[in-house]
């Protein structure tokens, strides 16, 4: 399944919405990010592959060199972004 199938994407959108509702883990996150960076296959999708594989680094970072405090304040610009960058992805498609 490629992100031609918007459901992946979607898919992250919850997992975002979860995330900063508190129910979903940070590593769930990252999971989701990993998981729809590997389903995006078309050409015309590197460049939303990249901003993935960029998240999930930026997550990973946090990860294991924040504060255990720190971390939602950190990710919270990073969801934003991911949010925003999925929702014109699924706009272009």
């Amino acid at each position: 399944m490629a992100t031609n199938d918007p459901g992946s994407v979607r898919g992250l959108l919850k997992a975002c919405e979860d995330y900063l509702a508190g129910s979903l883990s940070i590593e769930e996150l990252q999971f989701h990010v990993g998981n729809t960076e590997s389903l995006t296959m078309a050409v015309e999708e590197s460049a939303f592959r990249r901003f993935l594989g960029s998240i999930e680094n930026q997550i990973e970072l946090i990860r294991f060199t924040c504060d255990p405090e720190k971390v939602n304040e950190s990710m919270l610009p990073i969801v934003k972004n991911l949010k925003a960058r999925a929702h014109s992805h699924l706009a272009s498609a």
